[in-house]
């Protein structure tokens, strides 16, 4: 039985990917488990902003990057977010 994926699963897969990261070498230069990058990367875990931040950092991963995994963590927290620019009126 598979689970779904969380948003921060599907982020996340997707950066790894792009850098033609394996899961171990990402855990490893972030300083974190394997193990708990997995459950992160497989949808079973939901990291914490601490745990976004700590991985956008070891990744280098740009402002649009680091704010699209925090957005999926949000949002698997039960956090709704408005997408919406707002632009001042004027």
């Amino acid at each position: 039985m598979s689970l779904p994926a969380t948003e921060t699963a599907q982020a996340l897969g997707e950066i790894l990917a792009g850098r033609d990261l394996s899961q171990a070498r990402a855990a490893k230069l972030a300083g974190t488990s394997q193990p708990f990058l997995n459950q992160v990367a497989t949808g079973r875990r939901k990291p914490s902003a601490e745990w976004v931040d700590l991985i956008a950092a070891a990744l280098a991963l740009s402002p649009e990057e680091s704010e699209r995994l925090h957005r999926a963590a949000a949002k698997d927290h039960g956090f709704r977010i408005d997408l919406t620019e707002r632009r001042p009126k004027g």
